[in-house]
This record gives structure tokens, sequence and C-alpha cells, in this order.
């Protein structure tokens, strides 16, 4: 391989992975980026790279820079740049009356927590004053598994709701779904059901036909996702985070809450004004602009002409 490259015209971007078993010997004199990513193990490797300070490297989230920054040392500059860029394809949310609250589940996401929030949608969605429906995405089955089974536990700790029985792929439980056979709907009339919706993310255009109708995203994972961050701002929707990532800005383009518990007047700060959303989704407009694939690229343009040579 290092006899075909170039190392006056080639450029190569090394992936910082503890898995690699190259020798970076060979890349000796090579005009070379390290890309650091949330998704590879790399303490390993980004030791091997403490003391240097000839270093060019790209993180692509918040939670890998910080690491970067943790063994490194916050005296080697690092470059954020996202994974995914932004398409400018506004939703249609602003068209429907229902409101649909999108909460995303992630494995970043903690239990207790998404218990806490849950409680709170489905309070929200039960009062239902803005037309509220509640729509749970992942990209794991079993962690929409475990969503259900939260929301089914929150219901029968509210013995006045009811999961409504038509919506997608909730499990069936007889003693809380069948009108005809709960015999407490002869008792109670004023029980109504409630409008949650779940769906297994499995590409990407699933998530994009959903954000068309979405009003606000929610994500109270300890590391946002990264895409459902970007293909939020590029439907043009506010977004509601327990984490402060560079994607979200408070008061901007959404809300970082300090407490989960603050989750509900959050989701009313955009439900029941649409002054505050139409702000946000302005904000979220900027933000395409930012972070569209022209000012991606150009930003990878000007470090290739700055970055140092790689010599291991």
């Amino acid at each position: 391989m290092q006899k075909q490259l170039d190392k006056d015209g080639d450029q190569i971007v090394l992936t910082a992975d503890d898995q690699q078993t190259i020798d970076l010997k060979q890349f000796k004199g090579f005009k070379t980026i390290i890309q650091a990513s949330q998704w590879h193990a790399d303490d390993r490797f980004l030791n091997s790279m403490v003391g240097r300070d000839d270093l060019t490297i790209v993180t692509d989230s918040e939670i890998s820079d910080r690491h970067v920054h943790k063994i490194i040392g916050d005296q080697i500059e690092t470059n954020l740049l996202p994974t995914f860029a932004s398409q400018f394809s506004l939703g249609h949310s602003d068209e429907y009356i229902t409101q649909t609250i999108l909460l995303f589940i992630s494995d970043q996401t903690k239990m207790p927590v998404l218990r806490r929030g849950l409680t709170q949608i489905l309070e929200l969605v039960d009062f239902n004053q803005n037309n509220e429906r509640l729509q749970i995405v992942a990209y794991d089955e079993q962690l929409l598994n475990q969503a259900r089974q939260i929301a089914h536990e929150i219901v029968q700790e509210h013995p006045r709701l009811l999961i409504d029985p038509e919506t997608e792929q909730l499990s069936q439980n007889p003693d809380l779904l069948d009108e005809d056979r709960d015999p407490r709907i002869e008792k109670q009339l004023n029980w109504h059901f409630l409008p949650i919706y779940t769906k297994r993310i499995v590409q990407t255009t699933d998530l994009l036909q959903l954000l068309d109708q979405v009003r606000v995203v929610v994500d109270l994972g300890d590391n946002p996702d990264s895409y459902v961050q970007m293909a939020s701002i590029s439907v043009g929707l506010p977004q509601i985070n327990l984490v402060r990532t560079d994607l979200v800005r408070d008061h901007e383009n959404g809300l970082v809450l300090v407490d989960v518990t603050d989750l509900g007047l959050a989701l009313n700060f955009y439900l029941s004004n649409m002054e505050n959303w139409n702000r946000a989704r302005v904000d979220a407009v900027q933000q395409i602009n930012n972070y569209s694939e022209k000012r991606i690229l150009h930003h990878w343009q000007w470090l290739w002409k700055r970055c140092a040579r790689f010599e291991p």
C-alpha cells in the first residue's frame, strides 16, 4: 500500500482505533489527519500520541472531543466536525393540528431517567391541552420493548390512563387494552386512550419520514445521537436534551435541561407557543448553513493546508 502513495500529493485520514494493526511508521512524512470517533475504542492509540505536538486531530462529537483532551491534554488543538452534513428539508409539522413529540431512545439513555421523562410526557399527552401525541423511536428493538414496558407500568400506576390499542407495535395487554373485556371501563367513563406509537429505525429514511410530521424532538441520553440531532436541524425542529452539544444551543434551536424533571415545562415551551417554536426553527435554519456539505468540505480543505506532517 505504501508504494502506491505519493508523499507530495496524497493525504491520509487515520482513524484512532485500538484494533488497528498497521505500523504507523510507514506513514512517516505524509500529511496525516487523525480522526477520533465516539464509535471506536482508542485509549491505547491516543496514549501512544501523548507528548506529540505535530498532530492534527478531528473529532466527530462532543464526547469524543472531551475524551481526546482527557488523554492527550489541552495543549493539543482539536477540530470538531460532525460526521453527518445537514440537508435543507424543512418538515411540515406546523401544518398539522396534532403535535407529535418524538422521544429517541439509545443505549445512552438511562432507564431511571427514561421513566421520569416518560411519566411527564404521558401526563402531558393525557391532559392533551395542545393535541399532543407521542412517538417513541430507537435503533434497537430491545430498547423499544423496555420503553413499552415502562409505559405500561406508568399507566398501571395511574389507573385513569389507558394506552390506545390501535397504536403501532405496542404489546397487547388484555387487562389494559381491551375495552370490551376491561371491567374498569364500565365503572369509569372518564377514562381515555393515550396516543402512543413506537417504531424501530432501520434506515435513515425511516427517521426522516417521521420527522416530517414531528413538532419537537427529545433525547434524554448522556450522549445525544449526532445523526438524530443533525436530521432534526435539517427538518427545522427544536430539540430537548439533558446534555449540551455543539448542535443544540440552549434557548436557540432547542433547550438543554438542568434536570429531567424540567421536561414537562420544556415541552410546553414549544407546544403551547408557536412563537417559541418558530424562533427555534429560524435558528435551526442557520445551523443548516453552518453544517452544510459545502461548509464541511471547505473546513477539511483548510485542515489539509495547515496540518503538520505526521511522523510516528
